[in-house]
């Protein structure tokens, strides 16, 4: 954890305490929380900054300030909370010296981002409110989109100063971090030498990055507020105020439990216990970024109308009909699976009967794998981490598509709501990609130990696999979000028939009666990311693997690892070279 420098330790490596006082008996509790928060925080956002992409009417300055604000939560809760994350799950808190002074110039990157964010968001307000009639030459999208830019740009110039200075101080000892990440108090506090003048200089330049801005807002909202009572319609004041103290709780919440915890060392006989100091920074640092986009999409007056027209487009006339009619076509607000449009009806038990076996098959066999996973201590290895995921993956994906197809033969009963059949073409588009993504770990995991073999214990670790895997089930849900959001914006007429067992991509592109070239062309070049540059890393793997088992001495050991991959091989092509087939169709002539 440390090496030998003249005449002192240096620290090479600290480690995340987290709270000090809490029972290792709440550490899963704890991280559970956490993971909630970050997944909820993530997905909020990115639902923000999707709608801002597909919806052109939001492509306004106000809407641009936004979507920075959610990307730069994004980016916030990205950096500080995994860590956290893996203390309390996998008590695995340990940080290398530059990883930690990385993380804390990220957070105290996106803090000042912030702040300057919410500068603008004030400046559009003040500028929309108190001069309305030059807003449209004052603010334009290119004018916003360029102070964006600066905010983005500019914000690096404060954490670099402080990030400099904690590179040059001494660390000696002791390395264990009394808080839920790296930052700049935290870090001095471990200095082995007189911190006073770096923490002097890191708080005058704290309070420069929040304070400027908080002094523009507070100005800005005094001339909000003096216009606002200009206003003869008491609904127009109203409307106002309530958007005005909505922001301003934020920017309350934002800016004030900041200056208390950075003056805390320069206030004399005020003191907090360090839970209490690493509440406070939680509290003010994640509670923003997971109510903004709830805040901003259920209070804007503009994004609550485009939900209301997205599912004012899907509603029926009554319980009784499929369609209302919507100018010269009617509207499809449910569909119908079709399955085998050749297949007698005399034969639909038959089918029946054959998913349902194919069902409880695949459910049953990999729930099995699952269970001896979970029951057997000796099999809590990289290599079944894998294995378990994909069979999750895979009960989780017949499940998806089965029963409706199942239920469609059985009972003849192949309806689906419009947004039943959006929700299942994600999730069948979801399971797919969390497969590829797994299968490329797979591959991934094989490579490392075939042609690695005597670091693969250190390259690829249980905690490493496991963080991987994660990974992959969360960035598995963007491409399929896309789609999804996109096919909610679309027009269905009639027919309302799916030629599929399932709602899936092409399937609903096919029966859409609004040009769907654009929707089409998204998709096809998200499953090819999705695919083909897993695939692309699995071919070069199983090059690497079969030149460094053709090296192998033994021809017994060449036979077995042949025969693995060959196995793998062949799953590998059942899954990728059909689809390729699917999707690539529509560019194939004749």
């Amino acid at each position: 954890m440390s090496q030998v420098d003249g005449n002192y330790t240096r620290v090479s490596e600290f480690f995340i305490v987290g709270f000090p006082s809490l029972q290792p008996q709440y550490f899963h509790i704890v991280a559970w929380f956490f993971f909630f928060l970050y997944v909820t925080t993530v997905v909020g956002n990115l639902l923000l900054v999707l709608v801002f992409a597909l919806e052109q009417s939001l492509q306004k300055p106000m809407y641009i300030v936004m979507v920075s604000l959610a990307l730069s939560d994004i980016g916030f809760a990205t950096v500080s909370l995994p860590k956290l994350i893996a203390r309390y799950w996998w008590n695995d808190g340990s940080l290398g010296f530059y990883t930690c002074i990385f993380q804390q110039h990220m957070i105290h990157y996106f803090g000042s981002l912030a702040s300057l964010i919410l500068l603008i968001m004030a400046l559009d307000r003040y500028l929309a409110i108190c001069f309305p009639l030059r807003y449209p030459m004052l603010m334009t999208n290119q004018i916003m989109r360029g102070l964006i830019l600066l905010c983005w740009v500019v914000a690096h110039i404060f954490p670099s100063i402080t990030t400099i200075g904690l590179v040059m101080m001494q660390f000696c000892g002791p390395n264990r971090i009394i808080h839920g990440f790296c930052n700049h108090p935290s870090l001095s506090a471990l200095a082995c030498g007189d911190g006073m003048q770096q923490m002097s200089a890191a708080y005058s330049v704290a309070m420069f990055v929040l304070y400027v801005p908080f002094s523009f807002i507070i100005f800005s909202y005094i001339c909000i507020i003096i216009s606002v009572l200009r206003i003869d319609s008491g609904q127009g004041r109203m409307k106002t105020f309530s958007t005005c103290a909505t922001q301003g709780c934020i920017i309350s919440i934002y800016y004030i439990p900041r200056f208390f915890v950075y003056s805390t060392p320069f206030i004399p006989n005020l003191k907090m216990t360090p839970d209490k100091n690493i509440v406070t920074v939680l509290f003010y640092s994640l509670f923003p970024p997971l109510i903004n986009p709830f805040i901003y999409c259920l209070r804007t007056n503009e994004i609550r109308k485009i939900i209301r027209l997205w599912v004012k487009k899907q509603k029926g006339i009554s319980p009784k009909h499929m369609s209302q009619v919507d100018g010269n076509y009617t509207r499809v607000s449910q569909f119908f699976i079709v399955g085998f449009p050749s297949l007698q009806p005399q034969y639909f038990h038959i089918v029946a009967w054959f998913f349902f076996f194919l069902y409880v098959t695949t459910v049953v066999g990999n729930l099995l794998l699952v269970l001896v996973f979970a029951l057997e201590q000796s099999l809590q290895k990289p290599m079944y981490i894998v294995m378990v995921s994909l069979a999750l993956s895979d009960i989780g994906f017949t499940t998806v598509a089965l029963p409706k197809a199942i239920a469609r033969y059985w009972w003849n009963h192949g309806s689906l709501g419009f947004h039943t059949c959006i929700f299942q073409q994600y999730m069948i588009h979801y399971f797919g990609s969390v497969n590829s993504l797994v299968l490329f770990t797979m591959a991934l995991d094989r490579y490392l130990a075939i042609c690695f073999p005597l670091r693969y214990p250190l390259l690829m670790t249980t905690q490493t696999m496991t963080r991987i895997i994660l990974f992959c089930w969360l960035m598995a849900q963007i491409f399929p979000s896309i789609t999804a959001i996109k096919f909610t914006l679309m027009v269905f007429c009639e027919p309302n028939q799916i030629t599929n067992i399932f709602c899936d991509h092409m399937s609903l592109i096919a029966v859409a009666c609004e040009d769907t070239d654009q929707v089409f062309k998204l998709g096809y070049f998200s499953a090819m990311l999705i695919l083909y540059v897993p695939l692309a890393f699995i071919v070069f793997s199983y090059v690497c693997i079969v030149i460094s088992v053709l090296r192998m001495a033994r021809g017994q050991g060449r036979m077995k690892t042949f025969s693995t991959c060959a196995t793998q091989g062949c799953i590998i092509s059942i899954y990728y070279i059909p689809r390729f087939v699917v999707y690539s169709t529509p560019y194939f002539p004749n």
